[in-house]
């Protein structure tokens, strides 16, 4: 933050194989397809492989194997094309199945390939990106996000309290950091708030 609305951290990884690419074109970030809120500087940069027969490959380490995880591909196509030239992927999980059909990558437009239906489990998940069957573009990658479920052991704040402060902070404009559940889990409890020990949490004070 203030780059990621979010706060999230966008670490950089190169592997020997791939090969850095950017540009300093404006992202179409404020269309559709970037609902999820990708920082431009995020965008504008990516890696791909020497040439379209390499898949760009890796891997994750999930906490343990029965983790539920939420795998989540960004793109942006970041290099201009030939005329009538379009970049195709196609992404595989374990070299078992595709987690997607092809993709069509269109130039400075955030696409999100979205793998949570269900989400995915194992000790080590491998994913390559190929580009798609006749085409003679590589693979790109811009960012990838993974997310594990955590099964929280208290119930959400009441729905109730919920609404009502969620009405004060937009009729106050208020300033904090107040993002997620209000309550819950009560070491990040929002800023200003006291809440109860109940199941579910209830704001006593503001």
């Amino acid at each position: 933050y203030p780059d990621d609305v979010y706060d999230r951290y966008w670490n950089p990884s190169l592997s020997s194989n791939w090969i850095p690419i950017t540009t300093n074109s404006t992202i179409y970030s404020q269309s559709n397809d970037n609902a999820y809120n990708i920082p431009d500087v995020v965008l504008r940069t990516a890696v791909k492989t020497h040439n379209a027969s390499i898949p760009l490959s890796f891997y994750w380490n999930p906490p343990d194997s029965l983790s539920k995880c939420y795998v989540y591909f960004h793109f942006t196509e970041i290099e201009k094309l030939g005329a009538g030239q379009q970049r195709e992927l196609k992404i595989d999980l374990n070299g078992e199945r595709y987690l997607t059909e092809s993709i069509k990558l269109d130039y400075l437009s955030p696409q999100t390939i979205v793998q949570n239906d269900p989400p995915i489990s194992g000790k080590r998940l491998y994913f390559s990106i190929y580009a798609a069957e006749g085409t003679k573009h590589p693979p790109i990658l811009n960012a990838v996000e993974t997310v594990v479920l955590k099964e929280l052991p208290n119930k959400p704040t009441a729905i109730d309290d919920v609404e009502a402060i969620m009405e004060i902070k937009e009729l106050y404009r208020v300033a904090k950091h107040w993002q997620g559940d209000p309550c819950v889990p009560s070491e990040f409890t929002w800023d200003g708030l006291n809440c109860s020990k109940n199941n579910p949490p209830r704001i006593v004070s503001l």
